[in-house]
């Protein structure tokens, strides 16, 4: 039974890491909840946007352990067939980390390849937890250059980049898909956040619109509405499994653009201590 259960916690560790890494869409179950909990930790134990802004980095650590312990302690079950569970675990971390001191027989002897199985898998999920910070830090950086860009744009009340500033915003939607630890990382310069990109491209729909000029504001109109579907399913307030999207009308409506912009964009500002008229 120990052994089927220590299996089952590698397996998962497995798909969580395949699916965080490999897969462009889907999200690895253990990951998803080590970025809420850190979250949740962060943003219970802190009153300002800069305590918050170590959320991100602790959800990056909570993915790596949870990868890691969740090895350690699945192998450590398998080997519990033979001694008891404190040398099984020692064992385990021997073959995790490709330490191999051999101060502890394997018995029975089948073990001894299951050692090698570990083995590799430590070394391929500390692989991974590399490739992960390098994958998201990157991101990170790019979607603050793209809410600095679109402040900047909507300060100036330059429009002539609308296509430029939809594209941004259609790239940074699609690296939270890809990577959903970046919506837990909260700019120090707020200037520089999330919450500032939704703000001015919504802003620059409506200088659009209020220069008659729809047609170029209904592309930019649609990336947000989508944009907005997926932070009120996924994010703001937890994950809604009831939640329905509404962007079949709503970028054809300006008004109800409008007010589902100041509703999605008021969310996730307090959820992010932005809060502000």
């Amino acid at each position: 039974m120990l052994i089927g259960a220590g299996a089952l916690i590698v397996a998962l560790v497995g798909w969580d890491i395949a699916l965080t890494l490999l897969h462009p869409a889907a999200r690895g179950p253990l990951g998803v909840r080590a970025n809420r909990w850190a979250w949740r930790l962060v943003r219970a134990l802190s009153r300002s946007r800069r305590v918050l802004s170590y959320a991100g980095p602790l959800a990056i650590a909570a993915n790596m352990l949870v990868w890691v312990v969740g090895l350690w302690l699945g192998f450590a079950l398998v080997y519990t067939s033979g001694p008891g569970f404190g040398e099984a675990a020692y064992k385990s971390g021997e073959a995790l980390t490709t330490v191999g001191y051999g101060d502890v027989p394997f018995d029975p002897e089948w073990l001894r390849y299951v050692a090698v199985f570990e083995a590799a898998g430590g070394l391929g999920a500390f692989t991974a937890a590399i490739a992960y910070v390098l994958s998201v830090y990157p991101l990170v950086t790019a979607i603050r250059a793209s809410a600095l860009f679109a402040s900047l744009c909507a300060e100036t009340g330059d429009t002539s980049q609308v296509s430029v500033l939809t594209q941004r915003l259609i790239e940074s939607h699609e690296h939270v898909k890809r990577f959903p630890v970046l919506y837990y990382f909260e700019s120090g310069d707020e200037a520089e956040s999330m919450t500032t990109l939704l703000r001015a491209a919504v802003a620059t729909c409506v200088a659009l619109r209020d220069a008659g000029d729809g047609a170029r504001a209904m592309p930019l109109e649609r990336a947000l509405n989508r944009l907005f579907d997926d932070l009120e399913r996924d994010y703001i307030g937890g994950r809604s499994r009831t939640h329905t999207p509404a962007t079949v009308s709503g970028s054809d409506d300006p008004a109800r653009f409008l007010e589902r912009a100041k509703s999605v964009i008021g969310a996730f500002a307090r959820e992010h201590r932005q809060e502000r008229g």
